[in-house]
């Protein structure tokens, strides 16, 4: 039940994504044609796509820790026994989850200060547009880490691993 709304977080983070690079092309393409063509500068489209790209970032990084598909370095991972892999893999999730866990300690402590902060003539605060994803990935990615802990511990294959 849990493996399977994580998959659907996952999807749902994906198409999310699509969204996000959607709305980033058409704000920089308008932008481009309203000023070079039209001669009439947008306003926004800048910040909207500063903003939407942060939201990809953050949220696609979520995405991919999910999927596998972050870098990693696998000098060792082949080496040892199953057993020894599934510890292994142990412990670098519970790494992963304390690296982020004091992650989102770090934004929850800046929130009001930054909460504060304006951005232009939005009148929307820049922990809501810039750090609020941040946060949700972290939230994320520490769910992910330990269904992939759950997942090692019950040698259930990776949730990831398409096999």
């Amino acid at each position: 039940m849990i493996f399977n709304t994580l998959a659907f977080i996952s999807s749902t983070l994906k198409w999310i994504c699509v969204v996000l690079l959607v709305i980033i092309l058409v704000a920089m393409s308008a932008q481009v044609f309203f000023r070079y063509v039209l001669e009439i500068p947008l306003s926004h489209t800048d910040e909207i796509a500063q903003t939407a790209l942060t939201w990809l970032t953050f949220l696609g990084s979520a995405w991919a820790y999910y999927e596998g598909r972050h870098i990693q370095v696998d000098l060792i991972s082949h080496i040892g026994t199953p057993g020894q892999h599934r510890l292994r893999n142990i412990v670098v999730q519970i790494i992963v989850i304390i690296s982020v866990v004091l992650l989102a300690l770090q934004i929850l402590d800046l929130a009001p200060l930054v909460a504060r902060l304006k951005i232009g003539t939005l009148q929307v605060s820049r922990f809501t547009l810039h750090f609020l994803p941040l946060l949700i990935s972290c939230v994320l990615i520490v769910l992910f880490a330990s269904s992939q802990i759950v997942s090692s511990i019950l040698a259930r294959p990776d949730p990831a691993d398409p096999e």
